[in-house]
């Protein structure tokens, strides 16, 4: 393991998005106040995903938020359902191929806020 997730649990994340330094959060109850699991901010450079969501849900909203993020900065015009396809299609590559670990190290330093 590349990392001691019991020292860096919730001391906070960024990930470089096309340049962009994002953070991450997990929003305690997003889902249940704003009606959203996940949404991304480019004005902010963050990424919220609901606190209470499970690690492999987190995950899959995770890899959607970045794909909104990139849809955003390189005006790609894609529309939400087709992101949610990309979204599917990009987290059962990632699973399959080790980059559920990655997924897991990002949503374990993420700051749990309320």
């Amino acid at each position: 393991m590349l990392y001691d997730p019991k020292k860096l649990r919730g001391l906070g994340v960024e990930i470089d998005i096309l340049g962009k330094k994002y953070s991450v959060e997990k929003r305690r109850f997003l889902a249940r106040d704003d009606n959203c699991a996940g949404r991304h901010n480019a004005a902010l450079c963050k990424i919220e995903i609901d606190g209470t969501s499970a690690q492999n849900m987190a995950g899959s909203i995770l890899i959607h938020e970045i794909l909104e993020a990139i849809n955003y900065h390189m005006e790609l015009g894609l529309d939400h359902p087709n992101i949610t396809r990309l979204e599917s299609g990009l987290f059962q590559i990632m699973k399959a191929n080790g980059g559920a670990d990655w997924l897991d190290m990002i949503l374990d330093r993420a700051k749990l806020v309320d």
